[in-house]
C-alpha cells in the first residue's frame, strides 16, 4: 500500500510547493520502471504537502491538500484593476511605458489559493497515479466584483496521470528546472524566467546513481507581431513543441540541459500567405548547495523563436513581414538566486533575472526590447503549516524605441498550508 509522507514546508523552492512526497512498497514490476514512475511524480506534482488520505477496498490512495494564501501588496502603478492578473502578479510584458505618473495601487486578494486532489493504485503492471489542482486566478465578472463580493472562479492548473515514467495530461513543461526555480512571494515571472503549463506526454527515465533523461512532445502555440505591432496568435500549429532534458543529480546539488524544437506557422494572416519556420533553443541551469541548505540557483537561456517560453510570453516567437513570412526573433534570458538561511526557519532570498529580444530590424517602436528584475523577501515559518513573507519587487522594461517604464512593488503574504 501507499503512504503518504510527512515533509517539511522550511525547504524553500517551488518544486518543494508543488509536490506531494509519496512512500511505497514496490508492486511487482522491474525496478527501473518503478524508479521512473516516481521520479514523474516527483518532477510533476502540486502544492502543499498531503495531510489527508483514504484507501478504498482496491487498494487505491486518496491524498489532498493544498493552501490558503492572502497576499498584502502595494504597487507604484496599477496595471489594470484587481480583477486583471497584472496587479496581483508581476506579468513583465505589462510593465508601463511610459511610467505611470498617477498614485499607487494598494490590494489585498487571495486568489492564489489552491487545492488539489491525487490517487495512486497499485497493480501488478506498475502503480497508476493521478492529479488534478486548481486554483481561483479566474475572472467571470457577472458573478460579481470587489464593490460586493469579490467572486473568483477556479482554474485548472495540472491534470494528468502517471504510470511507468509516463506522465500524460496538463502539467510543467519539461523546458522548466522546478528545482532551479528561486523562492519569491510573488505569484508572477521574474523577467528572465522560463515558464509553461500545458498538455503533454512525457517519458522520464531515471538513470540509477546519476539522474535522470526526459522526452516530451507538448502543446504548442505560436505567437507573433504583426505588420501593426500587434500581437497575432495564430491557430495553425502544424507540429508538437518537442522536449528533451537530462539532468545530473550529485551531493552538491543538480545541473541541467535541455533543448527544444517548435514548429512556428501561420495561414492567411497576411495576404493569403501561409509559412512555416523551425524554433529551437538550449537552457542550462542548476542548483549548487552551499552546505547543508544555503544554495545558488542559476538559469540561462538562449534560442531562436521561443519567446513564449520566457517571463509569460514577453517576447514573440518572432515577426510578419508585409509579404506574410516569419521572421524569428532570438532571445537570451538569465536568472540567478541566493537562498540563505538564517536559522531552521528564516532564510533570505534574492533573486536577479534579466532577459532580451534581438528583434529584426523592421521591429516596430513598441516592441519589448529588455527586461531586468529583481526579487528580495524574507521569509520565516512560524509552523511546518504557516508561512509568512516580506518581499520587495522592482523591473523595468525597455521598448525598441527606446522608451521605458519601471515599477516597485512591496508585498507581504500569510500562507496557510493543508
Amino acid at each position: 500500500m501507499f503512504a503518504v509522507c510527512s515533509r517539511s514546508l522550511v525547504r524553500g523552492s517551488e518544486r518543494e510547493r508543488h509536490t506531494p512526497m509519496i512512500a511505497r512498497r514496490p508492486a511487482p514490476v522491474r525496478n527501473w520502471l518503478l524508479a521512473a514512475a516516481a521520479a514523474a511524480l516527483v518532477w510533476t506534482g502540486a502544492s502543499g504537502t498531503a495531510h489527508a488520505q483514504s484507501e478504498d477496498e482496491s487498494g487505491t490512495t486518496f491524498r489532498w491538500g493544498g493552501y490558503v494564501k492572502l497576499d498584502v501588496m502595494y504597487s507604484t502603478s496599477s496595471l489594470g484593476g484587481a480583477s486583471n492578473l497584472t496587479d496581483y502578479a508581476i506579468i513583465p510584458g505589462a510593465v508601463p511605458v511610459p511610467e505611470s505618473e498617477g498614485g499607487g495601487n494598494f490590494n489585498l486578494n487571495a486568489r492564489e489559493s489552491r487545492f488539489w486532489f491525487a490517487t495512486t493504485t497499485p497493480s501488478s503492471y506498475g502503480d497508476i497515479g493521478t492529479l488534478i489542482e486548481l486554483d481561483f486566478v479566474g475572472f467571470d465578472a457577472s458573478l460579481g466584483n470587489e464593490r460586493t463580493s469579490s467572486p473568483s472562479t477556479p482554474r485548472l492548473r495540472h491534470a494528468y496521470g502517471t504510470w511507468n515514467g509516463f506522465m500524460i495530461g496538463q502539467g510543467w513543461s519539461t523546458w522548466m528546472d522546478l528545482e532551479a526555480l528561486p523562492e519569491k512571494n510573488d505569484f508572477g515571472s521574474p523577467a528572465g524566467r522560463s515558464f509553461a503549463r500545458q498538455a503533454l506526454i512525457r517519458y522520464t527515465h531515471a538513470i540509477e546513481g546519476v539522474g535522470d533523461l526526459q522526452v516530451a512532445i507538448e502543446n504548442p502555440e505560436t505567437t507573433l507581431t504583426g505588420t501593426d505591432g500587434a500581437r497575432i496568435v495564430p491557430s495553425d500549429d502544424l507540429m508538437p513543441d518537442t522536449v528533451a532534458k537530462f539532468t545530473y543529480r550529485a551531493p552538491w546539488g543538480h545541473a541541467a540541459a535541455a533543448g527544444i524544437v517548435r514548429g512556428i506557422s501561420v495561414d492567411s494572416a497576411v495576404a493569403d500567405e501561409k509559412d512555416f519556420a523551425l524554433g529551437f533553443g538550449g537552457r542550462l541551469s542548476g542548483k549548487i548547495m552551499l552546505g547543508d541548505k544555503n544554495n545558488l540557483r542559476l538559469d540561462a537561456t538562449a534560442g531562436r523563436g521561443v519567446g513564449r517560453y520566457i517571463a509569460f510570453n514577453a517576447y514573440n516567437d518572432g515577426e510578419l513581414t508585409a509579404d506574410g513570412e516569419i521572421e524569428l526573433i532570438d532571445v537570451v534570458a538569465t536568472l540567478l538566486s541566493a537562498q540563505v538561511w538564517l536559522d531552521d526557519n528564516w532564510r533570505i532570498n534574492l533573486v536577479g533575472s534579466a532577459s532580451q529580444a534581438l528583434n529584426n530590424d523592421e521591429a516596430l517602436g513598441g516592441s519589448t526590447k529588455r527586461l531586468l528584475s529583481t526579487h528580495a523577501n524574507v521569509m520565516v515559518n512560524i509552523t511546518p503549516s504557516l508561512r509568512l513573507a516580506l518581499e520587495h519587487i522592482f523591473i523595468t522594461r525597455e521598448l525598441e524605441n527606446e522608451a521605458d517604464g519601471a515599477l516597485h512593488r512591496v508585498q507581504g503574504s500569510f500562507r496557510f498550508t493543508f
